[in-house]
């Protein structure tokens, strides 16, 4: 069987974007491909840095909750805090 996934390097772990149907302590073979960005975030245009949140969005931890259902990406462009 061959899973491929996305995943997230935080604090010594990789977080899946998803479960894995694996039995509890299987024994698997991890290969690691870097996702490099050719850009620093900074340097990016707003349509590369939304299809960059589009790529990133299916790699979000899965404890991690919903946004709420009114948020919008215009809330990241905001001048209010709150």
């Amino acid at each position: 069987m061959s899973i491929e996934t996305m995943a997230i390097y935080s604090n010594g772990m990789l977080q899946l974007n998803r479960t894995l149907p694996l039995e509890d302590k299987q024994v698997v073979r991890v290969t690691i491909d870097e996702i490099a960005l050719d850009k620093r975030p900074e340097e990016l245009t707003i349509e590369e840095f939304e299809a960059l949140l589009d790529e990133m969005a299916d790699i979000a931890p899965p404890d991690t909750p919903p946004l709420p259902s009114d948020f919008s990406r215009a809330d990241c462009y905001s001048d209010e805090r709150g």
